[in-house]
Protein backbone atom coordinates (compact mmCIF):
# COMPACT_ATOMS: atom_id res chain seq x y z
CA UNK A 1 0.00 0.00 0.00
CA UNK A 2 1.04 3.72 -0.46
CA UNK A 3 1.60 5.79 2.47
CA UNK A 4 2.99 9.40 1.67
CA UNK A 5 4.18 8.35 -1.53
CA UNK A 6 6.08 5.32 0.42
CA UNK A 7 5.04 1.52 -0.65
CA UNK A 8 4.61 0.02 2.78
CA UNK A 9 3.41 -3.54 3.99
CA UNK A 10 0.02 -4.21 4.17
CA UNK A 11 -0.68 -4.72 7.80
CA UNK A 12 -3.19 -5.80 9.09
CA UNK A 13 -4.77 -7.28 5.51
CA UNK A 14 -7.92 -5.17 5.55
CA UNK A 15 -7.56 -3.37 8.59
CA UNK A 16 -4.11 -1.75 7.41
CA UNK A 17 -4.03 2.21 7.23
CA UNK A 18 -1.81 5.24 6.97
CA UNK A 19 -0.05 7.15 9.69
CA UNK A 20 1.86 9.73 8.03
CA UNK A 21 4.33 7.56 5.84
CA UNK A 22 3.92 4.10 7.78
CA UNK A 23 1.08 1.33 7.50
CA UNK A 24 -0.17 -0.23 10.98
CA UNK A 25 -3.03 -2.65 11.46
CA UNK A 26 -5.51 -0.55 12.61
CA UNK A 27 -7.60 -3.38 14.53
CA UNK A 28 -4.36 -3.28 17.19
CA UNK A 29 -3.29 0.03 16.78
CA UNK A 30 -4.34 3.67 16.04
CA UNK A 31 -2.67 6.99 14.65
CA UNK A 32 -2.37 10.21 16.50
CA UNK A 33 -0.04 13.06 15.78
CA UNK A 34 1.60 11.21 12.98
CA UNK A 35 2.45 8.76 15.26
CA UNK A 36 1.44 4.45 15.83
CA UNK A 37 0.54 3.74 19.32
CA UNK A 38 -1.19 0.42 20.54
CA UNK A 39 -4.91 0.44 20.99
CA UNK A 40 -5.84 0.33 25.11
CA UNK A 41 -8.13 -2.64 25.97
CA UNK A 42 -9.13 -1.86 22.56
CA UNK A 43 -9.72 1.81 22.31
CA UNK A 44 -8.09 4.77 20.84
CA UNK A 45 -7.11 7.72 23.40
CA UNK A 46 -5.37 10.92 23.64
CA UNK A 47 -1.97 10.10 24.60
CA UNK A 48 -0.95 13.63 25.86
CA UNK A 49 -4.19 13.26 28.34
CA UNK A 50 -3.74 9.96 28.83
CA UNK A 51 -1.70 6.56 29.28
CA UNK A 52 -2.34 3.13 29.25
CA UNK A 53 -1.90 1.63 32.69
CA UNK A 54 -4.02 -2.47 33.11
CA UNK A 55 -5.42 -1.93 29.81
CA UNK A 56 -7.61 1.23 30.51
CA UNK A 57 -6.42 4.95 29.54
CA UNK A 58 -6.16 6.97 32.82
CA UNK A 59 -5.46 10.34 33.44
CA UNK A 60 -1.52 11.24 32.17
CA UNK A 61 -0.30 12.40 36.04
CA UNK A 62 2.76 14.42 35.29
CA UNK A 63 2.49 14.85 31.63
CA UNK A 64 5.26 13.86 29.44
CA UNK A 65 6.71 11.95 32.98
CA UNK A 66 3.76 9.70 33.97
CA UNK A 67 4.37 6.10 34.14
CA UNK A 68 2.21 2.98 35.37
CA UNK A 69 1.74 1.64 38.43
CA UNK A 70 -0.93 -0.99 37.98
CA UNK A 71 -4.27 0.19 36.69
CA UNK A 72 -2.81 4.04 37.91
CA UNK A 73 -0.36 6.54 36.52
CA UNK A 74 1.92 8.68 38.54
CA UNK A 75 3.90 11.50 37.99
CA UNK A 76 7.57 9.58 38.16
CA UNK A 77 9.65 13.11 38.75
CA UNK A 78 8.26 12.26 42.93
CA UNK A 79 7.28 8.71 42.89
CA UNK A 80 7.74 5.33 42.28
CA UNK A 81 6.27 2.30 41.85
CA UNK A 82 6.78 -0.74 44.06
CA UNK A 83 4.55 -4.41 43.57
CA UNK A 84 1.41 -2.00 42.11
CA UNK A 85 1.57 0.75 44.80
CA UNK A 86 2.89 3.99 44.65
CA UNK A 87 5.31 5.45 47.27
CA UNK A 88 6.85 9.04 47.55
CA UNK A 89 10.42 9.31 46.36
CA UNK A 90 12.65 9.87 49.58
CA UNK A 91 15.19 12.75 48.73
CA UNK A 92 14.38 12.25 45.09
CA UNK A 93 15.62 8.05 45.47
CA UNK A 94 14.15 4.88 45.24
CA UNK A 95 14.12 2.68 48.39
CA UNK A 96 12.97 -0.77 49.37
CA UNK A 97 9.29 -0.25 50.76
CA UNK A 98 9.52 -3.51 52.81
CA UNK A 99 12.44 -2.84 54.59
CA UNK A 100 12.64 1.32 54.79
CA UNK A 101 10.32 4.22 55.14
CA UNK A 102 10.32 7.81 54.20
CA UNK A 103 9.94 10.33 56.96
CA UNK A 104 9.80 14.11 56.41
CA UNK A 105 12.46 13.38 53.06
CA UNK A 106 14.63 11.45 54.81
CA UNK A 107 15.00 7.32 54.86
CA UNK A 108 14.29 5.36 58.27
CA UNK A 109 13.96 1.55 58.94
CA UNK A 110 11.04 -0.15 58.89
CA UNK A 111 11.40 -0.61 62.74
CA UNK A 112 7.64 -1.86 63.67
CA UNK A 113 7.12 -3.53 60.30
CA UNK A 114 3.44 -2.28 59.01
CA UNK A 115 3.02 -0.54 61.71
CA UNK A 116 5.50 1.40 61.29
CA UNK A 117 4.73 5.84 61.18
CA UNK A 118 6.87 8.78 60.70
CA UNK A 119 7.08 11.72 63.78
CA UNK A 120 9.01 14.31 61.81
CA UNK A 121 12.04 12.95 60.42
CA UNK A 122 11.85 10.26 63.04
CA UNK A 123 9.83 6.84 62.62
CA UNK A 124 8.76 4.74 65.46
CA UNK A 125 6.49 1.64 65.67
CA UNK A 126 2.94 2.67 66.55
CA UNK A 127 2.11 -0.67 68.25
CA UNK A 128 4.98 0.85 71.16
CA UNK A 129 5.14 3.95 70.91
CA UNK A 130 3.56 7.35 69.86
CA UNK A 131 4.17 10.91 68.63
CA UNK A 132 3.43 14.02 70.02
CA UNK A 133 4.62 17.72 69.99
CA UNK A 134 7.68 16.32 67.62
CA UNK A 135 9.14 13.61 69.61
CA UNK A 136 8.40 10.11 70.20
CA UNK A 137 7.05 8.56 73.39
CA UNK A 138 6.79 5.65 74.69
CA UNK A 139 2.44 3.98 74.96
CA UNK A 140 2.25 3.66 78.50
CA UNK A 141 0.21 0.10 78.97
CA UNK A 142 -0.80 0.69 75.30
CA UNK A 143 -2.46 3.70 75.51
CA UNK A 144 -1.51 7.39 74.51
CA UNK A 145 -1.51 10.00 77.11
CA UNK A 146 -1.25 13.99 77.90
CA UNK A 147 2.43 14.57 78.40
CA UNK A 148 1.39 18.29 80.21
CA UNK A 149 -0.61 16.53 82.27
CA UNK A 150 -0.11 12.81 83.02
CA UNK A 151 3.02 10.96 83.68
CA UNK A 152 3.48 7.06 82.79
CA UNK A 153 5.62 5.50 86.47
CA UNK A 154 5.78 1.78 86.48
CA UNK A 155 3.51 1.11 83.16
CA UNK A 156 0.80 3.26 85.13
CA UNK A 157 -0.83 6.48 83.88
CA UNK A 158 -0.53 8.70 87.48
CA UNK A 159 -1.19 13.03 87.29
CA UNK A 160 1.96 14.67 86.60
CA UNK A 161 3.18 16.20 89.26
CA UNK A 162 5.96 19.06 89.42
CA UNK A 163 5.87 20.14 85.71
CA UNK A 164 9.33 19.58 84.01
CA UNK A 165 10.92 18.19 87.33
CA UNK A 166 8.16 15.77 87.79
CA UNK A 167 9.52 11.97 88.26
CA UNK A 168 8.97 8.68 88.80
CA UNK A 169 8.96 6.57 91.73
CA UNK A 170 7.52 2.84 91.32
CA UNK A 171 3.83 3.88 89.99
CA UNK A 172 3.87 7.35 91.51
CA UNK A 173 4.63 10.79 89.69
CA UNK A 174 6.62 13.25 92.47
CA UNK A 175 7.98 16.52 92.17
CA UNK A 176 12.02 16.01 92.08
CA UNK A 177 12.46 19.59 93.00
CA UNK A 178 10.55 19.36 96.66
CA UNK A 179 11.01 15.59 96.91
CA UNK A 180 13.45 11.98 96.33
CA UNK A 181 12.58 8.76 95.70
CA UNK A 182 14.15 6.00 97.95
CA UNK A 183 13.33 2.41 97.97
CA UNK A 184 10.40 2.82 95.85
CA UNK A 185 8.90 6.17 98.36
CA UNK A 186 8.80 9.35 98.27
CA UNK A 187 10.54 11.48 100.88
CA UNK A 188 10.94 15.10 101.25
CA UNK A 189 14.39 16.59 100.51
CA UNK A 190 16.23 17.54 103.53
CA UNK A 191 16.71 21.16 103.85
CA UNK A 192 14.36 21.33 100.68
CA UNK A 193 17.60 20.91 98.81
CA UNK A 194 19.46 17.11 99.30
CA UNK A 195 18.46 13.50 98.67
CA UNK A 196 20.12 11.34 101.41
CA UNK A 197 20.41 7.56 102.38
CA UNK A 198 17.94 6.89 104.80
CA UNK A 199 19.51 3.69 106.04
CA UNK A 200 22.21 5.46 107.06
CA UNK A 201 21.57 9.15 107.36
CA UNK A 202 18.33 10.76 109.17
CA UNK A 203 17.03 14.34 108.33
CA UNK A 204 16.88 16.69 111.29
CA UNK A 205 16.20 19.70 111.31
CA UNK A 206 16.62 19.73 107.26
CA UNK A 207 20.35 18.72 108.05
CA UNK A 208 21.67 15.36 107.15
CA UNK A 209 22.85 13.32 109.76
CA UNK A 210 25.18 10.43 110.88
CA UNK A 211 22.12 7.78 111.90
CA UNK A 212 22.34 6.58 115.33
CA UNK A 213 20.81 3.56 116.83
CA UNK A 214 20.27 2.37 113.23
CA UNK A 215 16.43 1.73 112.39
CA UNK A 216 15.33 3.20 115.93
CA UNK A 217 17.17 6.55 115.31
CA UNK A 218 15.18 9.38 115.63
CA UNK A 219 15.58 13.63 115.85
CA UNK A 220 15.65 16.09 118.67
CA UNK A 221 15.79 18.67 116.87
CA UNK A 222 19.03 19.14 114.93
CA UNK A 223 20.24 15.79 116.67
CA UNK A 224 19.93 12.39 116.00
CA UNK A 225 19.37 9.69 119.16
CA UNK A 226 18.85 6.46 119.49
CA UNK A 227 15.12 6.06 120.69
CA UNK A 228 15.65 2.23 122.28
CA UNK A 229 17.89 3.91 125.10
CA UNK A 230 17.26 7.93 124.81
CA UNK A 231 14.09 10.28 124.76
CA UNK A 232 13.62 14.12 123.35
CA UNK A 233 12.61 16.82 125.47
CA UNK A 234 12.53 20.21 124.59
CA UNK A 235 14.67 19.51 122.05
CA UNK A 236 17.65 18.07 124.21
CA UNK A 237 18.52 14.41 124.24
CA UNK A 238 18.04 12.14 127.40
CA UNK A 239 19.21 8.99 128.72
CA UNK A 240 16.45 6.88 129.54
CA UNK A 241 15.71 5.99 133.48
CA UNK A 242 15.60 2.24 133.81
CA UNK A 243 14.29 2.35 130.21
CA UNK A 244 11.41 4.78 130.67
CA UNK A 245 11.38 8.15 129.85
CA UNK A 246 10.55 11.19 132.07
CA UNK A 247 10.23 14.34 132.41
CA UNK A 248 13.58 16.28 133.18
CA UNK A 249 11.83 19.10 134.75
CA UNK A 250 10.32 17.23 137.74
CA UNK A 251 12.74 14.09 138.15
CA UNK A 252 16.60 13.36 137.62
CA UNK A 253 17.78 9.88 136.87
CA UNK A 254 20.89 8.61 139.09
CA UNK A 255 22.22 5.65 138.18
CA UNK A 256 19.12 3.66 137.34
CA UNK A 257 16.73 5.62 139.95
CA UNK A 258 14.15 8.38 139.03
CA UNK A 259 14.94 10.96 141.75
CA UNK A 260 12.17 14.03 142.12
CA UNK A 261 13.34 17.27 141.15
CA UNK A 262 11.25 20.17 142.80
CA UNK A 263 10.24 23.26 140.67
CA UNK A 264 12.91 22.50 138.21
CA UNK A 265 15.71 22.60 140.61
CA UNK A 266 19.75 22.39 139.91
CA UNK A 267 20.59 18.79 140.84
CA UNK A 268 23.25 16.45 140.20
CA UNK A 269 24.07 12.85 140.93
CA UNK A 270 25.82 10.80 143.99
CA UNK A 271 25.93 7.45 143.05
CA UNK A 272 21.98 6.96 142.89
CA UNK A 273 21.19 9.63 144.63
CA UNK A 274 20.30 13.50 143.85
CA UNK A 275 21.20 16.48 145.68
CA UNK A 276 21.40 20.13 146.03
CA UNK A 277 25.28 20.93 144.35
CA UNK A 278 24.49 24.83 146.74
CA UNK A 279 24.39 22.92 149.63
CA UNK A 280 25.76 19.51 149.69
CA UNK A 281 28.21 17.81 148.12
CA UNK A 282 29.07 14.30 146.91
CA UNK A 283 32.15 12.53 148.87
CA UNK A 284 34.18 10.20 146.88
CA UNK A 285 31.52 9.57 144.55
CA UNK A 286 28.63 7.51 146.77
CA UNK A 287 28.04 9.56 150.40
CA UNK A 288 25.74 13.18 149.83
CA UNK A 289 27.39 15.47 153.05
CA UNK A 290 26.55 18.68 154.24
CA UNK A 291 28.88 21.73 152.16
CA UNK A 292 31.76 22.59 154.44
CA UNK A 293 35.33 23.74 153.44
CA UNK A 294 36.80 21.72 151.56
CA UNK A 295 39.71 21.14 154.11
CA UNK A 296 36.72 19.97 156.62
CA UNK A 297 36.84 16.78 154.15
CA UNK A 298 40.61 16.15 153.93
Amino acid sequence: MCCAGYVQPRYGGNYARCCSAKSYDSSKSFCFGGKIYQRCGGHDYNPTSFICCGNMPVTRDGGLTAQCCGAKSYDSRYYFCEQSKIYTLCDKKKYDPSKSTCCDNALNPRFGGNQTDCCGKRAYASNRFFCTGGQVVPLCNYARYDLNTQKCCGNTLTTKQGGQHAKCCARESYDSSRYFCYNDTVVTLCGGARSYNLARSPCCNGTVQQRVGGKDAKCCGPSPYNSQSHFCSGNQVYAKCAGTPYDPYTGICCGSKLNPRPYGAVLKCCANNAYDPSIFVCLWGTKIAPKYEKSGYQ
